[in-house]
C-alpha cells in the first residue's frame, strides 16, 4: 500500500489548476458518540493528507436538507416526516424490546444537497434511518459504507448477541414482541439488499464484525473488507496522574483497573460482569475504577471501595483515566471495534478483553494485553491478575500497548487506507471519471 496521499484530481472545468479530491462524509449520528468519534478522526485524517473532506451529522444540517435521491424525489418536509416516524417507532420498539435499538422501516434516499459535485460519498452509522443505503448507492457517485455495528445486515438489532437470524431470514426474530410482528424485521432486511449494492465497498472496523457481514444474508456476496477505526492518539496519550489519585483517595503505588463506556446499560456490553470478576481480584492495594452513562443497578451493587466517576465528556478526563490504569477491561460479549479499549491502549494501558469479538483485533494477546475465551469471566480474571502481577501499565504490555496503536490506529495511517481505497474506486470503470 502506498504511504503517499491520494494525487489531486481535476474538476470539470477545470483549466489550470488541480483539486483535491472531494469526499463527503455522512453519518446518522451525533458527533460526540463512539461511531461520530471515530468518523471525525478519519475525516481530520484526510484532511491532513490533502482531501477536500466534509463531514455531516444527524441534527440541524442534515435534518434541514435531506430528501430521497432520483427520479421522485419528494420534498424535504416529508423526509423529515420520515424520520420523524422512525424515531418515534424506535421509541416505542425499545420499550418491548430492548436490543433493537433503531428499526427505522422509512429510511430516505439521501442527501442530494450534501454530495453534489462529491467523488466519493463515505456513509458511517445510518443505523437512525438518516438514509437508504439502496438508494445512495443508485445515485452514481461512488458510495463507501463503514459498519460500525451489525445494524445494516440485521433486521434491527445493532449486535444480535448470537441469535445467528441475520445470516438468513429475521422473519422469526425471537425478540420482536408484541405489538410489533416479526414481519417488521424481516422488510427492514430486505429493505437493505439491492443489486445496487453490489457497486458499494464496504468497510468493517474489525475482523469480527467483516465476517459476519459476509456471512449475513444482506451482505452475502458484496464487497466486504476490513479498515480499523480511527483514534486520536494526539488526544489520547499518557499523563501524570498524581492530581487525580489525590483527588479519588488512590495512593501512589496501589494498582488500579478501570472499566467504562458511553453506555452502560447496553446488554451487549456485559457490565454485570465486573462484579463477579472484580471480586476475584479485589486485595488491599488494589482498585477498581469505573465511568460511563447510566449503570444504575450496576452501582448499586458495586462495593465500597469501588469508585464510580459517572460520564467522562472530555477526552482529558478521559486521557487521565485511562494513564491511571494497570489494566483496562472490556467485557463486551459482542463490539464491532472497542474504541474505549483503543484509547486506553493509547494512554499505555495493557486491555484485558474476550476473544471472538471487534475488540480481539485491537489486543495483541500477550503483548499488549490478554484475552480470554468469550464469556468466560474466570478466564478473564486469571488474565486480569496475570496483568498486575506482571507489573500492569508499567510492564512491557503498557508500553507495547500504545506503540501498536500509534502504527495501526493513527487516523492517519487510517485515513491512508481509506486513500488508497478511494483511489480503487476511481479507478473502476464505474467510478466517476475527472475530467
Amino acid at each position: 500500500m502506498s504511504d503517499l496521499p491520494l494525487p489531486p484530481r481535476t474538476r470539470a472545468g477545470a483549466t489550470s489548476r488541480e483539486a483535491p479530491l472531494r469526499v463527503v462524509h455522512l453519518s446518522g449520528s451525533e458527533a460526540t458518540g463512539g461511531a461520530g468519534r471515530g468518523a471525525q478522526w478519519l475525516h481530520e485524517g484526510l484532511r491532513a493528507l490533502g482531501a477536500d473532506s466534509t463531514i455531516h451529522f444527524r441534527r440541524a444540517e442534515l435534518d434541514a436538507q435531506l430528501r430521497p435521491l432520483g427520479p421522485g424525489s419528494v420534498p424535504a418536509a416529508v423526509g423529515r416526516l420520515k424520520l420523524a416516524a422512525n424515531r418515534r417507532i424506535t421509541e416505542r420498539v425499545k420499550r418491548h424490546n430492548e436490543r433493537f435499538y433503531f428499526l427505522a422501516p422509512f429510511a430516505l434516499g439521501g442527501a442530494d444537497p450534501l454530495i453534489a459535485g462529491a467523488d466519493v460519498v463515505h456513509a458511517h452509522w445510518l443505523s437512525d434511518g438518516s438514509f437508504s443505503i439502496p438508494r445512495l448507492a443508485a445515485a452514481g457517485v461512488p458510495l463507501v459504507v463503514t459498519l460500525r455495528d451489525m445494524w445494516p445486515f440485521t433486521g434491527g438489532c445493532s449486535y444480535d448477541l448470537g441469535c445467528g437470524r441475520f445470516t438468513g431470514d429475521c422473519h422469526a426474530c425471537p425478540e420482536l414482541r408484541a405489538p410489533f410482528s416479526p414481519w417488521l424485521a424481516r422488510w427492514r432486511q430486505r429493505a437493505n439488499r439491492n443489486e445496487a449494492m453490489r457497486a458499494v465497498r464496504f468497510v468493517a472496523i474489525s475482523d469480527w464484525l467483516r465476517d459476519r457481514a459476509r456471512a449475513s444474508r444482506v451482505l452475502a456476496g458484496m464487497q466486504v473488507e476490513t479498515i480499523s477505526n480511527a483514534i486520536d492518539v494526539n488526544a489520547f496519550f499518557p499523563v501524570d496522574t498524581a492530581g487525580l489519585r489525590s483527588r479519588l483517595g488512590i495512593a501512589e503505588g496501589e494498582q488500579v483497573v478501570v472499566s467504562g463506556s458511553l453506555d452502560l446499560d447496553h446488554n451487549y456490553k456485559n457490565m454485570a460482569a465486573l462484579l463477579p470478576i472484580w471480586a476475584k481480584l479485589a486485595r488491599p492495594g488494589r482498585r477498581l475504577v469505573l465511568f460511563g452513562v447510566g449503570g444504575e443497578s450496576l452501582r448499586r451493587a458495586l462495593p465500597d471501595d469501588v469508585v464510580f466517576l459517572g460520564p467522562l465528556r472530555s477526552n482529558a478526563d478521559l486521557r487521565e483515566v485511562y494513564s491511571l490504569a494497570d489494566a483496562f477491561i472490556s467485557p463486551s460479549l459482542q463490539e464491532a471495534f472497542g474504541k474505549t479499549s483503543a484509547e486506553a491502549a493509547a494512554c499505555g494501558a495493557p486491555v484485558v478483553a474476550f476473544d471472538s469479538t471487534g475488540t480481539a483485533d485491537i489486543v495483541i494477546d500477550g503483548k499488549t494485553g490478554m484475552l480470554a475465551p468469550l464469556g468466560d469471566s474466570e478466564a478473564m480474571a486469571a488474565a486480569i491478575e496475570r496483568v498486575l502481577v506482571a507489573g500492569g501499565r508499567a510492564s512491557s504490555l503498557g508500553t507495547t500497548a500504545r506503540a501498536d496503536c500509534l502504527a495501526r490506529f493513527a487516523a492517519d495511517v487510517v485515513a491512508r487506507q481509506y486513500l488508497e481505497l478511494y483511489r480503487d474506486m476511481l479507478d473502476q470503470p464505474s467510478g466517476r471519471k475527472a475530467a
